[in-house]
């Protein structure tokens, strides 16, 4: 069995890569295509959910629309993000073929590099938009239950 020590110095080290940075660096791979996304308000509804207090009914019902409207949002961008994904990999393996083919090209070398990096921060962002997306379905789901709970309270002690 190997140790710890041997296994971890083989392992790549990756940075942790914030959402709304790798959300910037999409958005600009997106607009090459004359596509952009639109994160307008993330983060107030982030905020507001850790915020939230369990008896603001009003606010609690607010949250749990948003949450939900954001979860869908999330989804659609999940897919459109895929696409695009699907659609880089598929270029760069288009240009390696030319690059096995062809004798060496420095341009051809620095396109097949870019679509690379391209397919890897599809990649990442990928999984980032997967976690917000359970993220807000997690979220919309908790205030639900909240609000459900609160009803009730109220309703009973208005009966009682």
């Amino acid at each position: 069995m190997k140790d710890f020590k041997e296994t971890s110095n083989r392992k790549k080290k990756y940075s942790r890569v914030e959402f709304q940075e790798m959300e910037k660096l999409i958005n600009l791979y997106l607009q090459d295509e004359g596509f952009s996304l639109n994160f307008n308000g993330y983060s107030e509804i982030r905020l507001k959910y850790f915020r939230l207090q369990d008896t603001d009914l009003y606010e609690t019902y607010q949250l749990m629309i948003e949450c939900n409207l954001w979860s869908n949002y999330m989804i659609d961008v999940e897919n459109i993000v895929q696409f695009y994904w699907l659609d880089t990999i598929v270029e760069k393996e288009r240009l390696e073929g030319l690059f096995d083919k062809k004798a060496p090209d420095e341009q051809l070398e620095k396109d097949i590099k870019f679509l690379k990096k391209k397919v890897k921060d599809f990649a990442i962002f990928h999984k980032q938009i997967i976690a917000q997306k359970v993220f807000f379905e997690k979220a919309f789901w908790h205030c639900y239950k909240v609000y459900g709970k609160a009803t009730n309270t109220l309703l009973y002690k208005t009966f009682n």
